[in-house]
C-alpha cells in the first residue's frame, strides 16, 4: 500500500543501555497496521545485530524488514541511530573528568543560588541553598540506599530496576553535556555528520524524503541543541586528508539542506527546561529563525513526559524561547503538543517505561505522519491518556512505602519487647499458672491488637517525623502548620488505635514518677523529640555556616538521636520496671499473707494489678483453702514467672527498628522533593521566576 511513497526516517538521538533505534522499531512494529493497513505483519522484534553498522561513530540506515521480503512497502521506512554512549563511557573509565554526583550535585545548587542572587523580585522567601544541598547530598543518599531494596525485588522476582545505576549514568551524561564544552562538542558533532549522511546517501536530489527525529532523555538536549545550531546556520566541514579525515562544525551563514527535510521531532523524557535555565552558555549566539527562508514546511515537535518521571518535563521554557527569543516560525510546537500524563506506576523507573508504552509512538506516528503522503493531512489521535489508577497510586506508592517500613521496625521492637517482658504468654505456660495459682496473665493481646498497637506506635512517631521534615524540606509557615497538624493526627492515632493497658505500660515511667497521665507523657516526650528536630533544621541566617561541616547537628541525626533516647527510655522502663511501688499496689492484709520468699516471687513477676486481683481473690464458701494453695503453688512456678528471655534480640530489634526508621524517613524526603519540587515542577517553576526577574545585560554591565 506505500509503494511509491517517499522514505522515512527514524534518526534516534540518545544514550541508553538498549540501542534506542532498536526500541523505536520495535514500537513501530507494534502498531504496523498504520504503516500497512495490517496486512503484512513486520519482523519485530529485530535482533540488534540487524541494525549495527560499521561506521565509526555513526549508524548507516537500516528499513524496518528486508526489502526483498513479502513486504516491500515497509523498505520504505527506515532507522538509524546517533551512537554517542562511547564517549561518556570513555570518560568514565578514566575516572579522573567528571566530579563526584554529591559534589556535582553542590554546584547545581551553587548555579540556582547565582540566578536567585541576580534577579530584580525579592518579595518571595529567601531560599536557604546551605541546606538545599544538604537535602540534595541526602536525596543521591537516599538512592544509593534503596538499590538495596530494588536487589531485594529483583530477586523476589518482583521487578528489576537498577535505580543507582539510571542516576549515575544520566547525572554523568548531563555533566558531561552541560559542563564540558569539548566533549559537548563532540557528541554534537556526530549529530550533524548523522543528519548530513543521511542526506547524502538517501535525501539528496529527492524532496520528498522525510526525517523524524526521536530523542530520549539526554540525547533530547543533545538532538535539539544541534537542531538548532543548523537551523543558525552551522554546517560540517572537513579537513585533513582522506586517510585521517577532521570533521569540525563552523558557523556558515547557510542552513544545511538535510534542515529541510526533517518533518517531526519527538522527544521524550526530556530536561531541556532545565538545560535551558541552568546552562545558558550552551546556547548562546544562535538564531534558528534563520531557517524560515529556506523551510516549506514546520517541523512538528511533539514532547512526551510522564508525571513521575524525575528527569522529564513539560517545555514550556522552550516553547517560550522559540517563539519570543528566537522568533522561529518553522517549528510547531504549541502548549497543546506538550503531553503530560500518569501512566507508568513506579516513579524513578517511569523515565525509560516510555519505550514498553506503543500508544505514545501511535500518537507521534499519526501526529507527523509518518507512512503517509506528505500532502495527507495528519490523522487525528488522542494524546496519551492518565490511568487514574497510575495518577493516584504512583505518587502515593513512596510514601506507602515509607510507612511500611516504620511500620516493621515499630513490630519487630515492639514484638521482642513484648516477648522479653511477658515469657508467659506461650499458651502452655497460661494453662499451668491459672492451673496452679489461678493467675490468667492480662497482657495476652491477640493478633488483631499487636497490629492496632504497631499502627498507633508507627503513627505518633509517623507524626514526629512529619513535625521535624515538613519545615525542613519547604519553607512558609504553613508547613510548620501542617507538620504539627500531623503531630495531633499521630498523638490522635496512638490514643485511639494502642490498648488502654499497652499505652498504661508504655508510659509506665510517668505513673511512677507521678508526673503525669502515660499517654500525656509519652505525647510530650514524641513532642520534644520533633521539636528537637525541627530546631536543629532551623533556616540558615550565616552564610558562614556550612552544614556539611556539622556532625551531630546535620541531617536526620538530630531526630535519630533524639529518638533513640527516648525510645530508649521508654523500653528500658519496660524492660527493667521499678520494684519500688509494689507495696503500695498491694493492701496491708494481702502483704501479710505473703511470706519473705512469696513476696520476692511476687515482686520479681512484676504483676499488674488485674493479676493480683486474681492471685488474692476470695475463696468461695466451697472454696476453703484455695487461696493457701495458691500462694503454696508460687514457688512451683517461680521459673516461669521471674524468668527473663536474653536481651540481645531486643537490642537486635531496637538496631532494626532505628535503621528502618532512618530508612522510612530517607524515602519519606525523597518522595517529598520529588512531589513537591519535580512533579509539580516548583523548582523548574522558581528557576524561571528568577530568570525572569534577571537585569538585562546592559543592567547588569552597569
Amino acid at each position: 500500500q506505500l509503494d511509491g511513497l517517499p522514505l522515512a526516517l527514524e534518526l534516534a538521538a540518545a544514550r541508553v543501555k538498549v540501542l534506542t533505534v532498536e526500541q523505536i522499531a520495535a514500537r513501530l512494529h507494534d502498531r504496523f497496521s498504520l504503516l500497512t493497513g495490517g496486512k503484512y505483519p513486520p519482523v519485530a522484534p529485530q535482533p540488534l545485530g540487524y541494525f549495527h553498522s560499521g561506521a565509526k561513530g555513526l549508524t548507516s540506515v537500516v528499513t524496518v524488514d528486508d526489502p526483498t521480503d513479502m513486504a516491500p512497502a515497509l523498505s520504505k521506512v527506515g532507522f538509524a541511530e546517533v551512537f554517542w554512549a562511547d564517549i561518556p563511557d570513555k570518560v568514565v573509565k578514566e575516572g579522573s573528568t567528571l566530579e563526584e554526583t554529591k559534589a556535582w550535585g553542590r554546584t547545581v545548587v551553587a548555579r540556582a543560588q547565582a540566578i536567585w542572587q541576580r534577579r530584580r523580585n525579592t518579595g518571595t522567601i529567601t531560599p536557604d541553598f546551605s541546606l538545599a544541598g544538604e537535602v540534595v547530598d541526602e536525596v543521591i543518599e537516599t538512592i544509593y540506599v534503596l538499590e538495596n531494596l530494588l536487589f531485594l525485588a529483583d530477586k523476589a522476582g518482583l521487578f528489576k530496576f537498577d535505580l543507582r545505576e539510571v542516576l549515575e549514568d544520566y547525572l554523568g551524561d548531563v555533566q558531561l553535556v552541560a559542563e564540558f564544552a569539548d566533549y559537548r562538542e563532540e557528541i554534537v558533532l556526530r549529530f550533524h555528520r548523522a543528519m548530513q549522511q543521511v542526506y547524502e546517501d538517501h535525501c539528496k536530489g529527492n524532496d520528498n524524503v522525510r526525517l523524524h527525529i526521536v530523542a530520549h532523555s539526554e540525547g533530547t538536549v543533545v538532538s535539539f541543541l544541534g537542531l538548532l545550531q543548523a537551523m543558525s546556520g552551522m554546517q560540517v566541514i572537513q579537513s585533513g586528508t582522506a586517510e585521517a579525515p577532521l570533521f569540525k562544525l563552523e558557523s556558515r551563514g547557510v542552513v544545511p539542506e538535510w534542515v529541510r527535510h526533517v518533518h517531526g521531532y519527538m522527544t521524550i523524557g526530556s530536561p531541556i527546561d532545565k538545560h535551558l535555565l541552568l546552562w545558558p552558555q550552551m546556547w548562546q549566539n544562535l538564531n534558528p529563525g534563520l531557517a524560515d527562508a529556506v523551510m516549506k514546511h514546520k517541523i512538528r515537535w511533539r514532547n512526551y513526559y510522564d508525571y513521575g518521571d524525575p528527569i522529564g518535563f513539560k517545555l514550556d521554557t522552550a516553547r517560550e524561547r522559540l517563539a519570543d527569543q528566537w522568533n522561529v516560525k518553522s517549528i510547531e510546537f504549541g502548549e497543546e503538543h506538550d503531553h503530560g500524563f500518569a501512566r507508568y506506576l513506579m516513579p524513578g523507573k517511569a523515565h525509560n517505561d516510555y519505550w514498553d508504552d506503543p500508544d505514545v509512538f501511535e500518537h507521534f506516528v499519526n501526529e507527523v505522519g509518518i507512512g503517509a503522503s506528505p500532502a495527507t493531512k495528519p490523522a487525528e489521535v488522542s494524546p496519551p491518556q492518565t490511568k487514574p489508577l497510575i495518577y493516584v497510586l504512583s505518587p502515593a506508592l513512596p510514601y506507602i512505602v515509607s510507612f511500611c517500613l516504620l511500620f516493621t521496625g515499630v513490630y519487630l521492637l515492639d514484638k521482642a519487647v513484648l516477648d522479653f517482658t511477658y515469657p508467659w504468654a506461650d499458651p502452655l505456660i497460661r494453662h499451668l499458672l491459672i492451673s496452679e495459682i489461678g493467675v490468667e496473665p492480662s497482657v495476652v493481646l491477640d493478633s488483631t491488637q499487636v497490629f492496632r498497637n504497631t499502627l498507633g506506635i508507627a503513627g505518633l512517631i509517623a507524626g514526629v517525623t512529619l513535625f521535624a521534615r515538613f519545615p525542613r524540606l519547604a519553607a512558609g509557615k504553613r508547613w510548620l502548620g501542617y507538620g504539627f497538624l500531623a503531630f495531633l493526627a499521630g498523638c490522635a492515632i496512638y490514643t485511639v488505635s494502642v490498648s488502654d493497658m499497652s499505652r498504661a505500660e508504655i508510659g509506665s515511667i510517668f505513673t511512677r514518677l507521678k508526673i503525669c497521665d502515660p499517654t500525656l507523657g509519652v505525647s510530650f516526650l514524641a513532642f520534644a523529640v520533633g521539636l528537637i528536630g525541627l530546631l536543629v533544621a532551623r533556616r540558615n541566617t550565616d552564610p558562614a555556616d556550612d552544614r556539611r561541616q556539622r556532625w551531630v547537628l546535620r541531617g536526620m541525626r538530630p531526630l535519630i538521636l533524639c529518638g533513640v533516647l527516648a525510645v530508649g527510655l521508654i523500653v528500658a522502663s519496660q524492660l527493667y520496671p521499678s520494684k519500688l511501688g509494689q507495696e503500695f499496689t498491694l493492701p496491708d492484709q494481702q502483704r501479710k499473707q505473703l511470706s519473705a520468699a512469696q513476696w520476692d516471687i511476687v515482686k520479681d513477676a512484676n504483676f499488674d494489678g488485674r493479676e493480683l486481683v486474681q492471685l488474692f481473690k476470695p475463696d468461695g464458701p466451697n472454696d476453703a483453702g484455695k487461696l493457701a494453695t495458691r500462694l503454696e503453688n508460687l514457688k512451683n512456678v517461680k521459673p516461669l514467672l521471674t524468668a527473663r528471655e536474653p536481651v540481645w534480640p531486643v537490642l537486635v530489634a531496637g538496631a532494626l527498628f532505628l535503621y528502618l526508621w532512618w530508612l522510612a524517613t530517607l524515602l519519606f524526603d525523597l518522595a517529598f522533593v520529588w512531589q513537591r519540587y519535580i512533579r509539580r515542577s516548583v523548582a523548574h517553576d522558581r528557576l524561571r521566576e528568577w530568570r525572569a526577574g534577571e537585569p538585562a545585560a546592559a543592567e547588569r554591565a552597569a
